[in-house]
C-alpha cells in the first residue's frame, strides 16, 4: 500500500462519522473529476435509480463484512489513481477502507484497514 500510495496522480477520501448509506451515490460524483479510465468509471457506475440503491446496499454489506466494524466507528474510503505509466495498461485504482476511532475533538485514529487494486494485479 506504502509503493502504491506513493506512484499516485490523483486521490479522493470520502468520509463519514458513522457506516455510510450512500457510499456507492458519493462515489459516483467523484468519478468525473477524476483521471480513471472510462471502463472502469463505467463499471463503477450503477446504470439505473434500482442499480444505484442496490449499490449502496452492497457497499454497506462490504464494510461490514471486511472490517466489522462498530456503529460508532468511522468510516473512510481513499481512492487513488496510478497512471498507466506506474501500473501499466490503462492505470488502476487503489481502493483503500478504514474504520477509525474517535480520540479527540477533531482527532481520530485508524483502527482497520483493508486495500485492493482495479484492475487486479
Amino acid at each position: 500500500l506504502v509503493g502504491r500510495s506513493r506512484q499516485v496522480d490523483w486521490a479522493k477520501s470520502l468520509c463519514y462519522r458513522v457506516m455510510p448509506d450512500s457510499l456507492a451515490s458519493d462515489l459516483i460524483t467523484v468519478l468525473p473529476e477524476s483521471p480513471i479510465a472510462e471502463p472502469l468509471k463505467r463499471y463503477l457506475t450503477p446504470t439505473s435509480d434500482l442499480a444505484l440503491r442496490q449499490a449502496n446496499i452492497t457497499a454497506m454489506k462490504w464494510i461490514s463484512q471486511v472490517l466489522q466494524p462498530r456503529q460508532d466507528q468511522p468510516i473512510a474510503l481513499v481512492l487513488m489513481h496510478r497512471s498507466p505509466e506506474q501500473s501499466g495498461g490503462d492505470g488502476s485504482l487503489v481502493v483503500v477502507l478504514l474504520a477509525g476511532e474517535r480520540v479527540g475533538m477533531d482527532s481520530y485514529r485508524i483502527r482497520q484497514i483493508a486495500f485492493g487494486e482495479f484492475p487486479r494485479r
